[in-house]
């Protein structure tokens, strides 16, 4: 590596330890050490530090936030959260940058989060899982586990945790946890439990703790109620040994109060233990001293005449208030009411009543000196008609002092849009002093959508993005270019006339010849002048991201689907994210978003910049399918439809309809299937090509494969007294095809069963690998080293299918032993191709199909280790082409599946030292570029897996010259992760997903996005960048030396002319 650029960042680094002394041999053997090691050196390929994130990015995220503390420090402006994703993480308080994170098991959320100095405590999958953080840096001190785990029908128990003074004499403070009904001490040293007592009684659920470090011995009391709220118990446990003191124990009814007189409580600060019982008649409130267990009892009408005798809900508190909250649902009210002692008694008073609704959320804080507010959050709607008539939201944030004062603040908060963050769900206030003594608000909002908002007066200062750690798909789309640029793109999608495509292609050669002086003159160009905005823009993204396209196909935006429901459209140069779309709304407020088809990926110059993404979801509700059209570049919804039926399957169709436009099938639960758009010519479309329309659906032990048939529509039944069709408008939103009419054209399509396999007993799908439609391929034959010709076995129509079985079941024809079978099926006859089994192996399963490839990966139960296999197909007929005009008919044809003729099959199998979670598939412009397997591992990491190295011809001896010109190499069971072959290098994308590919302009060149909880994204060049000149490439240098060379020629040419000259006058 470049000393002068630094050292390599991840792939390769390599460090020496030279030792100064003779070596034996003399000065010949240490410059013949010299010469290998710099041989060794030079084709090491690394990626230095100024080159991370030159043509890739990492978005880190950190989940739906459920706990959160702000550092008691303002001065360190930090905010520590824990996530239902399992991240715990410190954020900065001014600019949301993600200081540190730490990720916990896959599937464990993070429960109760403290802090205490330097060190933060949490408890995560359930409370059973207590960890140690240093809050500075995020390094894990300890963990342990807090006892056995529930069994899968137990219902889930409150934990908790609180610090007490160092009981150990190790002076280093200590924590008391809450888990399954025990309390336990817990070493803040070791992590070493120190005591452990379970001090329920009868059914009480014990909820909280509250710790007690005052003058006296430290205690801890623990407070429950039985789940009917008839019985509470308080018990308060010495933190030196667990040894029960003196205290309530079990609370008694107090005189006049209902029988479940604890249906709901909490703590308040002083030493109060707050019951709340609600009847259609009224709520009654019951205040218990914690030490001595007298009980002072409330009708809560009394304390909220405004309320009236209607039922009430307690808002929970994290402890430390000295007030508590109360919701009336159908007075949509809520009041605050400070709790204080008066003599022996306690007694409640209320300070503040406000409107309040299922969507408000209402939180305590306090500031630094302990003055106690309360804040209610809401966003209230605002219909704006040009918006579909979708609610567009208004944040107002009040601060209410909970001291005699009684003072109230409300603030409006600008830069909120309900729209995108959905509604409030959660409120994390940290309100602060300024200097004249006011208090600010400051505070992380929680939505409905995952984002986690910083407020600050009357600013959202920035936003987490939470929604991006659920991501399930992912798909690319150009940013459009000028014609003629644009045509060149078109045309390239469209099957055209060679002629005219080069003409294309040299039009827009020119164009950027004559833009050649503007672009460079961009270059030189101040960055901060403002930009323009392009002509397709309507929502003004090209203001704030450079939204002009490239030739070749380098600039894209990735849209990226999270199963929140919330689409993300990210530049795929910057990793920004240009747009995002909620696609929930008041009419269906609980959605999941699950697939999603770009059905125009370039639109006709008439019609530039007019692209479309088709996002295919679930109606929570209802259980029923929604669709959503979005412009990928802008963001904005151009449609929505809700369905009448579950959808089981979605697909693209081999049809494209004039605009451009794909169409899309869905096969309904009532085994409908619905052509997307339904326009009359796409039903003509379809109807033309039903001969060749074949789905299959997967059970958990078997397939089945279906026709589709059409028919024409009851005119009775389907359209209206206008002609219109009555069917589709009863689904919301499908005003958008009301030119549909009563016609020749319109169908009515249906699915009918053609075959179906059952697999044997005891076996379960594992994985599912289609051939990807998208794929280009223009080579049907492999050429071998002696000019023979293999030629591959191309069926579009396959699909591999790898099962599993547990084994050891005793059933009748099961399997003893644990195995995983692979299937080659065709799905439009339903006949099995081929079938592999491994004995002795087991999932998980990750497969990949490419061409006439098969690529699978196990785990080899008794030898322990990841097997990959792989399986190339070719035909079995004996032909040879005698030339390129021979080869070039075959490239063109494809494998009949009405021929069932079976393939020849290499297969052979390998090791690989990791794990893998999923695979997929390099894919280019034309298909002419090797293509390699892009594995992501069981190490949250993504590998390029050259794929000469799992070929299955490889031979066992040494490769003859035939093998070496044809490019094999001697089989080697292991193959190497090789440290340059890491594409994500030393980033990690945490639970690791799925992996979407797509093809650059240039042929040499890729994207790739990695998603899980993390994005990674990344450019792919498996035979290097051929077609293109590096971003390094020195420009100045090469113009230099043309014009040198240009005046060099001048300068020769103007002397020999005038020798020549001179000797014809002699």
């Amino acid at each position: 590596p470049d000393p002068q650029r630094g050292k390599p960042a991840g792939r390769v680094e390599w460090k020496r330890g030279w030792q100064t002394g003779e070596m034996a041999g003399g000065g010949c053997h240490r410059w013949l050490g010299a010469a290998l090691l710099l041989a060794a050196l030079l084709p090491v390929s690394s990626l230095f530090e100024d080159q991370v994130g030159a043509s890739d990015f990492v978005l880190k995220n950190i989940g739906t936030v459920t706990t959160a503390t702000f550092h008691t420090d303002n001065q360190k402006r930090k905010v520590l959260v824990g996530t239902e994703l399992g991240a715990v993480a410190a954020l900065d308080v001014k600019t949301g940058e993600l200081l540190w994170r730490q990720m916990l098991n896959e599937g464990e959320s993070v429960d109760v989060l403290r802090l205490m100095g330097s060190q933060a405590a949490t408890l995560s999958g359930g409370g059973r899982h207590l960890s140690l953080w240093d809050e500075k840096t995020g390094n894990l001190l300890w963990d342990r586990t807090m006892g056995e785990a529930p069994a899968e029908d137990a219902e889930a128990q409150p934990a908790d945790l609180v610090f007490l003074p160092d009981q150990n004499g190790d002076s280093i403070d200590d924590m008391a946890v809450l888990y399954a009904g025990a309390v336990s001490l817990v070493s803040g040293d070791t992590g070493h439990v120190l005591w452990s007592v379970s001090p329920a009684k009868g059914d009480v659920i014990l909820t909280s703790l509250v710790g007690n470090d005052g003058t006296e011995e430290s205690t801890v009391t623990v407070v429950g109620a039985s789940p009917s709220g008839a019985a509470a118990q308080i018990t308060t446990l010495a933190g030196i040994d667990g040894a029960e003191v003196k205290s309530p124990g079990s609370v008694n009814k107090p005189s006049g109060a209902p029988k479940t007189f604890c249906a709901q409580h909490t703590v308040v600060s002083g030493g109060c233990f707050v019951c709340l019982t609600s009847s259609p008649t009224g709520a009654h409130m019951t205040l218990v001293d914690l030490k001595s267990g007298e009980t002072t009892l409330i009708n809560v009408a009394d304390l909220a005449a405004a309320a009236g005798s209607v039922p009430a809900d307690l808002v929970a508190t994290r402890g430390g208030v000295s007030s508590v909250a109360l919701t009336f649902r159908s007075r949509n009210l809520a009041t605050v009411s400070e709790i204080k002692k008066e003599g022996r008694a306690w007694r409640a008073a209320l300070r503040h009543s406000f409107k309040w609704s299922n969507e408000s959320v209402v939180e305590p804080g306090q500031d630094k000196n302990g003055q106690e507010l309360w804040f209610h959050a809401r966003a209230e709607e605002i219909v704006d008609e040009e918006r579909y008539g979708e609610p567009e939201g208004l944040l107002k944030v009040t601060m209410m002092s909970a001291g005699s004062s009684s003072v109230s603040e409300e603030k409006v908060i600008n830069g909120y849009s309900r729209l995108h963050n959905g509604q409030t769900r959660k409120l994390f206030p940290n309100p602060y002093v300024r200097k004249d003594g006011t208090h600010g608000l400051r505070a992380l909002l929680v939505t409905s959508v995952s984002v986690a908002a910083m407020v600050q007066q009357e600013f959202v200062i920035w936003e987490q993005h939470g929604a991006l750690a659920d991501t399930v798909a992912a798909a690319f789309v150009d940013i459009p270019v000028l014609p003629p640029l644009h045509d060149e793109m078109f045309s390239a999608q469209v099957k055209t006339n060679p002629v005219a495509a080069l003409f294309r292609r040299f039009a827009a050669d020119v164009t950027d010849l004559v833009q050649l002086p503007v672009m460079l003159s961009k270059r030189f160009q101040s960055t901060g002048n403002p930009k323009r905005r392009l002509r397709w823009d309507t929502e003004g993204v090209s203001l704030r991201h450079d939204m002009e396209g490239d030739r070749f196909g380098f600039k894209k935006v990735a849209v990226v689907l999270s199963a929140k429901g919330v689409a993300y459209g990210i530049h795929s140069e910057t990793g920004a994210i240009i747009w995002r779309r909620t696609l929930s709304d008041s009419w269906t407020p609980s959605v999941t978003a699950s697939k999603i088809f770009v059905t125009r990926g370039t639109s006709l110059p008439t019609q530039f910049g007019m692209l479309q993404v088709l996002v295919l979801g679930v109606n929570n509700d209802s259980g029923h399918a929604i669709l959503w059209w979005i412009n990928p570049l802008t963001g904005v919804l151009t449609g929505k439809q809700q369905m009448k039926h579950k959808v089981l399957h979605a697909a693209m169709a081999p049809a494209m309809m004039e605009d451009h436009t794909k169409i899309v099938i869905l096969v309904q639960d009532n085994m409908e299937v619905r052509v997307i758009p339904d326009l009359i010519v796409a039903h003509q479309m379809i109807e033309r090509r039903l001969k060749n329309i074949f789905f299959y659906l997967v059970a958990s032990n078997g397939i089945t494969g279906y026709s589709v048939w059409c028919k024409p529509p009851d005119p009775t039944v389907i359209f209206d007294e206008e002609g219109n069709l009555d069917y589709f408008v009863e689904e919301v939103g499908s005003n958008r095809y009301h030119n549909m009419q009563q016609g020749s054209g319109t169908r009515e399509f249906h699915a009918k069963e053609s075959w179906s396999i059952v697999f044997p007993e005891g076996e379960t799908v594992a994985t599912v690998a289609p051939h990807s439609n998208e794929e280009s391929v223009k080579a049907a034959g492999r050429v071998l080293g002696n000019r023979g010709v293999l030629l591959k076995y191309i069926n579009v129509n396959m699909v591999a299918i790898a099962t599993q079985a547990a084994g050891g079941s005793g059933r009748k024809g099961a399997s003893k032993d644990p195995l995983v079978r692979m299937y080659l099926i065709d799905t439009v006859v339903g006949g099995i191709l081929h079938s592999v089994v491994h004995k002795d192996a087991t999932g998980p399963v990750a497969v990949a199909q490419s061409e006439h490839v098969v690529l699978y990966s196990f785990w080899h139960q008794r030898k322990q280790h990841t097997e990959l296999a792989v399986m190339e197909l070719y035909e079995n007929r004996q032909q040879e082409l005698r030339g390129a005009a021979e080869m070039m008919v075959y490239n063109e044809s494809r494998q009949s599946s009405l021929d069932m003729e079976k393939p020849q099959v290499l297969s052979q199998a390998y090791i690989l030292p990791a794990g893998i979670k999923t695979m997929s598939v390099t894919n280019t412009m034309h298909g002419i570029t090797t293509r390699n397997f892009i594995l992501g591992l069981a190490t949250d990491q993504v590998f390029s897996l050259d794929k000469r190295l799992v070929d299955p011809r490889r031979p066992t001896t040494k490769p003859t010259a035939a093998d070496q010109e044809e490019g094999l190499v001697a089989y080697s069971p292991f193959i190497p992760l090789t440290p340059t072959s890491f594409l994500s290098y030393n980033q990690t994308i945490f639970n690791l997903r799925g992996i979407s590919v797509e093809p650059a302009r240039i042929e040499s060149t890729c994207h790739i996005l990695a998603f899980g909880s993390d994005i990674f994204y990344s450019k792919v060049t498996p035979s290097k960048a051929y077609d293109c000149l590096g971003d390094d490439f020195n420009y100045i240098s090469l113009i230099l030396s043309v014009a040198a060379l240009g005046i060099g020629t001048q300068v020769a040419s103007h002397f020999l002319q005038s020798r020549e000259l001179s000797q014809a006058w002699k």
